[in-house]
């Protein structure tokens, strides 16, 4: 078991998970070329690359207060909290966290939850898809964060995680047509969307 940390520098944000094996790539995608709002850019190309893949269900971990259960409940989008701090609230008076796992069955269901939680991500919580519905997690030691992601790569699998105030994203992969920048960007590009990208491991 391999433990991966990622600090972007500019905000001191931290990604750190869990991974069942270190022949991992990473990289940091980030849409270029649009005339839109940057947020926007970022999910249509969320949006695209999932699509793309045509592997649905696609599951959504979240990390977020007790007020991302409610704005879901009020949107009427089915959600499974699945871990808290609740200890650490209790016993170290910090912020309650809870786990959400959300189920996506389609690329309409995708749009809908992607544009009502998009916020999470913006707000540098965890925010990462995976095609696992029984995702491992091991307790965080530190902060306020109830748990850290075991990453499984067993088999070619495909993470993506959100961050960095929403405004790129991280491919996290083991698969072969994704094994240098310069194919997963061939395979990543569309006449629609074109990227940049950097390679952190």
């Amino acid at each position: 078991m391999y433990k991966m940390s990622i600090e972007d520098y500019s905000t001191g944000v931290k990604r750190e998970y869990l991974c069942s094996k270190d022949e991992v790539k990473i990289y940091s995608l980030l849409p270029v070329g649009e005339e839109r709002h940057p947020l926007d850019a970022v999910q249509e190309s969320i949006f695209d690359f999932i699509i793309k893949r045509d592997n649905f269900p696609v599951y959504l971990y979240i990390e977020s207060s007790k007020r991302l259960e409610r704005e879901l409940t009020e949107n009427n989008i089915s959600y499974k909290i699945i871990s808290s701090n609740d200890a650490k609230h209790k016993q170290k008076s910090v912020p309650l966290m809870c786990l959400y796992q959300l189920k996506i069955n389609n690329d309409i269901e995708l749009c809908r939850i992607v544009k009502q939680t998009f916020a999470e991500a913006v707000g540098n919580n965890l925010y990462l898809f995976s095609s696992e519905e029984h995702l491992a997690w091991l307790e965080a030691n530190h902060g306020y964060r109830s748990a850290l992601p075991l990453l499984n790569f067993e088999y070619p699998s495909v993470y993506i995680w959100v961050g960095y105030d929403g405004l790129f994203w991280e491919l996290i992969t083991n698969e072969p047509n994704h094994e240098d920048i310069e194919s997963c960007v061939r395979v990543l590009s569309t006449d629609k969307i074109q990227y940049l990208a950097d390679e952190n491991i």
